[in-house]
């Protein structure tokens, strides 16, 4: 039986994942794809000014999710395998490394020279790697909800 804190905790992760992975898929598919747009002029105040959205409505559900990941693969209910979480926190630690080693300095570059088509493409090869982890991260989410709704 789960207890009604490792409910809730499934809950959240249940729909903080999928709406971290959704926000990043905005953020690759949409929001990159424009930057070209973008007037040379207005380029750095217009990332700058992105930022702290990114970082309130991004960076910190995932980061919530991580934590709450971390807090139940220290408390794995009863019919999931913990494995399950695990993958969910290597996923996510996987997407949190590439961010601050291969993404981060590209949007540090961006802040200070502007938009450039080689910059660009750095970034969206390397985005690849969070893609991966938020798959991982999403299936073994969707691995989790149904062994939690098995376990009943």
């Amino acid at each position: 039986m789960q207890t009604p804190l490792q409910q809730a905790l499934v809950l959240a992760i249940v729909l903080l994942n999928p709406y971290c992975s959704g926000a990043n898929c905005v953020e690759r598919f949409v929001n990159y794809q424009t930057w070209n747009l973008i007037p040379t002029d207005a380029f750095k105040a217009y990332h700058r000014a992105q930022q702290p959205l990114i970082q309130a409505f991004v960076v910190a559900p995932m980061f919530l999710g991580f934590v709450l990941q971390v807090w139940l693969a220290c408390r794995v209910p009863s019919g999931v395998d913990p494995r399950v979480v695990w993958a969910m926190v290597v996923a996510s630690a996987a997407g949190a490394v590439s961010t601050v080693m291969l993404q981060l300095p590209v949007h540090a570059a961006f802040n200070r020279s502007g938009y450039s088509p080689e910059l660009m493409r750095g970034l969206l090869h390397s985005d690849w790697i969070r893609k991966a982890a938020d798959s991982v991260r999403l299936a073994a989410t969707a691995v989790l909800l149904h062994q939690m709704l098995s376990a009943h």
